[in-house]
Order: structure tokens, then C-alpha cells, then sequence
């Protein structure tokens, strides 16, 4: 009996090892920002007080909205004014943890409607899910459907449905895609696949743009911010062919689609970056292609004013995720396309 029972201690090893890693990643990913954690280090505490009083000074708020989080098998039976698909920048533990604003709550409190946001596995694209609801008969999507992403994963994603014939909206090809983000094979195929890429890239900025004491002018970003110069204006091309597509379907359910997307924050910041090595990246400058679609949000063309007027911690530090500051900026844009729409 003591045999068998080392020989299973001994064999269960991996599975503990394994349990003990995901916990611990965990672990991080709860109790710290994403860039802080591929540098392995932390942010002293003086940021944290430095940037909680930025954004008292500039976020004011009412704190009365209608904003929830959903699950997909409640599109059918959860009623709501607008659905919101995104990535992290809708759902991550920036934007859920208690006391930060999103922009979902600023678009309910000065809209006044309920804003449902779809909780998601990270692996499943924004756009794949909004095709899949918009073509599911059995549902009835709300009248505003609000589909964010991130820039230096929106053309991969649009070509993604480019080997679908969205004429024919046929919905089971998607619907075998995991929807629910409890998968630990998911998450540990994620997290080896993307950890080589997941490196950081440190700029000097000629002005400051964050609260924190010693990196005012530092701007860390991910590797993959820089990947821009791989794409084509084919690659544009396409992925605005198959946004319009996606658009037309939307109409046809009596939906209004509006694409969000979230810049990247070497572009955002690019401009301010002292000495910049890499050449301009230009998917989302006013009179791009994608700036000149009418039902594109673009986040840069949102958030550029605010840095022109010397705004700073519109992202963190040590994030690549927008702050509350720039949250209610892109809610507020969010609400005046809206109430656009309504009055049409």
C-alpha cells in the first residue's frame, strides 16, 4: 500500500507542479499589470498614490450607471440597450476590479441605457463572436452592438473571417470556438505560446506622460506594438472589406455595429518618443482608412487631443491598458455616436 501510494504521489508530480504554476501565474495576474510582470518587477507605492489622485482630479463622476457583465448564453434571455465584445481592454482585471471605472460605465451613466459586456475566453476574436451572434436566428441581439479591438490584433482578426463567406452567414462554422474562458489547456498553451513574444520595450518620451516618481518620460510597451511594420495595405484592404461585411449583416438584424478600436500604446505615443528608431505607424492617423469609416471609433483620434494638452497616465505605466482617464474619454465618444444614431 505504501508502494502504490508513492508511485501515485511520484506520478502526480507534473499535475501538481502544473496546478502549482497556474496558481501562482495567478497569483500575478491578479496583483500586478501585465508589462510589470514579463520585467519581473513592481512599481513603488508613491505611483499608485501619484496616479490615484490624477485621476481624482480629472475623473468625476456621477457613479449612477446600468453596466453588467454577461455570459453568452444570456444574449438571449439578458435584455439590454447595447452589448459590448471586446478583448482585454473591455474585460480584463483593469477594467472589473472594484473602483475602476470602464468605459461601459461611463456610456451608461450619460446614456442612461443598460450596457451588457460579453464575458469571454482571451483565444476567441471580438469580431468571431459578434459574427456568431449576429447570425444565430435564435437570438435577438440588443439595438447597438459596440465590437473593440485591440490595434495590433485588429486585421489578423478581421482576415480571420475572410475564409468565411459572410454572404451566407453560416454560424456553425464558428460555434465549435470556446466561448468560455475556464480552459486550463487554453490558458496553458496561451501563456507558452505567447511568452518569447510578451517582451518589453522601453522608449524615452520628450515629454512626460505618466504620474509615476522617476518614470514620467518612460514609456514601456510590448514587442508586439512594433509588428506594424509587417503589415501590407492589402492586409488594410481586406480587413476593411470584410468590417464593411460585417456591418451589412448588422444592418440586416436592424443592429447598429460600431467598431471600437483600442490603439496600441506605441502608437498613441509615438509622436512623443525621443529618437524614434521605427517608422511612422499610420493605421489609425486621421484620414486613414479605417479613421474615415463612419462606424469606426478610433481610439488614437480620441486620446490625441488629451496628450496634445499635456494629459498624462491615459495608460499605465506599466500596462498596456488605458486608465480610467482615457475610459471616460472613449465613453463619452461612445455616447455622442449614440445618441447620433438615435436621432437618425
Amino acid at each position: 500500500m505504501k508502494n502504490f501510494l508513492l508511485k501515485l504521489f511520484i506520478a502526480s508530480i507534473p499535475l501538481l507542479l502544473l496546478c502549482g504554476w497556474y496558481g501562482y501565474e495567478h497569483w500575478i495576474l491578479a496583483t500586478n499589470h501585465d508589462l510589470s510582470r514579463f520585467m519581473q518587477r513592481g512599481f513603488n507605492r508613491k505611483y499608485l498614490q501619484s496616479f490615484k489622485d490624477n485621476c481624482s482630479t480629472h475623473n468625476t463622476t456621477s457613479g449612477q450607471h446600468k453596466a453588467f457583465f454577461c455570459h453568452f448564453n444570456q444574449i438571449g434571455t439578458s435584455t439590454c440597450d447595447i452589448l459590448v465584445i471586446g478583448d482585454s481592454f473591455s474585460l480584463s482585471k483593469v477594467v472589473r476590479a472594484s473602483g475602476i471605472r470602464s468605459f461601459q460605465q461611463v456610456l451608461s451613466e450619460q446614456t442612461g441605457l443598460s450596457v451588457a459586456t460579453l464575458v469571454h475566453s482571451n483565444t476567441a476574436s471580438p469580431f468571431d463572436i459578434a459574427y456568431t451572434i449576429l447570425c444565430d436566428n435564435t437570438l435577438c441581439p440588443p439595438p447597438v452592438m459596440v465590437v473593440e479591438s485591440v490595434e495590433r490584433h485588429l486585421i489578423a482578426r478581421l482576415q480571420s473571417l475572410s475564409l468565411i463567406n459572410l454572404s451566407n452567414c453560416d454560424k456553425d462554422i464558428l460555434m465549435d470556438k470556446d466561448l468560455v474562458d475556464n480552459n486550463l489547456c487554453i490558458f496553458v498553451q496561451h501563456r507558452i505560446a505567447h511568452k518569447e513574444g510578451n517582451k518589453v520595450k522601453l522608449f524615452q518620451t520628450k515629454a512626460p506622460i505618466n504620474s509615476c516618481p522617476h518614470e514620467e518620460t518612460h514609456l514601456y510597451t510590448y514587442f508586439q506594438d512594433i509588428n506594424f511594420r509587417e503589415r501590407t495595405n492589402k492586409d488594410v484592404a481586406q480587413a476593411t472589406t470584410i468590417l464593411d461585411s460585417l456591418y451589412l449583416i448588422a444592418q440586416q438584424r436592424n443592429v447598429e455595429l460600431i467598431c471600437l478600436i483600442a490603439p496600441d500604446k506605441f502608437d498613441l505615443y509615438q509622436d512623443l518618443i525621443a529618437d524614434n528608431p521605427y517608422p511612422r505607424n499610420t493605421l489609425l492617423d486621421k484620414g486613414s482608412t479605417l479613421d474615415r469609416i463612419p462606424f469606426v471609433v478610433n481610439g488614437k483620434q480620441v486620446l490625441l487631443p488629451l496628450i496634445q494638452q499635456g494629459q498624462k497616465d491615459l495608460y499605465y505605466v506599466d500596462d498596456t491598458h488605458w486608465t480610467p482617464l482615457a475610459a471616460k474619454a472613449i465613453g463619452q465618444t461612445l455616447t455622442h455616436r449614440i445618441i447620433a444614431l438615435k436621432a437618425m
